[in-house]
């Protein structure tokens, strides 16, 4: 039953119905039930047991795909509330020089000392449109901003280029949170209620 119940979380089985639909059928096929004997005394006729239309949010399966994968399927800033974007990794060299703020998707991180022994970080992002970004993280931006886990960043930093590649040297770093799709059902009902 595990089995079968991670591959209809991950999507394998989409095919056969939606998400919440295949696990109710799992359950009632494969689940703990009530064991009923050929042999009984009293003939109990069985309930056939329709389910409502259950809500689907495409964003469930992002986590679900989080948590069984490591990593969502979809682009991960469908997963976020963006107001704004910041500044795409294409548009760098119009800002050289500027302080500006990015999002990205933390796909790498290097770690390295300094000279003097001080722990520094090169990071590898991805932005919205799918373009990377490069960072650099000097020992102050290091320590006092640490990489927390894969996810969506918040970026500010100075844009700079070295043979005519450009970069961001981050002094200010802050993961952003996913969407809560709990809240958000909540919202959904209050609202209908009204």
């Amino acid at each position: 039953m595990e089995q079968i119940k991670l591959l209809v979380r991950v999507g394998a089985l989409r095919m056969f119905g939606s998400k919440k639909d295949l696990l109710w059928q799992v359950h009632f096929s494969l689940g703990a039930g009530v064991s009923r004997e050929k042999n009984s005394l009293f003939k109990v006729p069985i309930k056939q047991w329709t389910l409502p239309p259950l809500h689907y949010d495409r964003r469930e399966d992002a986590l679900d795909e989080m948590e069984l994968l490591g990593f969502p399927l979809c682009n991960p800033f469908d997963l976020i509330n963006l107001d704004q974007g910041g500044v795409l990794s294409q548009y760098l060299p119009k800002h050289e020089g500027q302080r500006v703020e990015m999002f990205g998707y933390l796909v790498a991180i290097k770690n390295t000392g300094t000279s003097n022994g001080k722990r520094m970080n090169f990071g590898t992002f991805i932005d919205r449109d799918g373009q990377f970004i490069d960072t650099v993280h000097f020992p102050p931006s290091a320590a006092k901003y640490p990489f927390r886990g894969r996810g969506i960043y918040r970026l500010v930093g100075k844009v700079v280029e070295e043979f005519e590649f450009y970069s961001l040297e981050v002094d200010l770093m802050e993961k952003i949170n996913y969407v809560n799709l709990e809240d958000e059902s909540k919202e959904m009902v209050r609202a209908i209620s009204r």
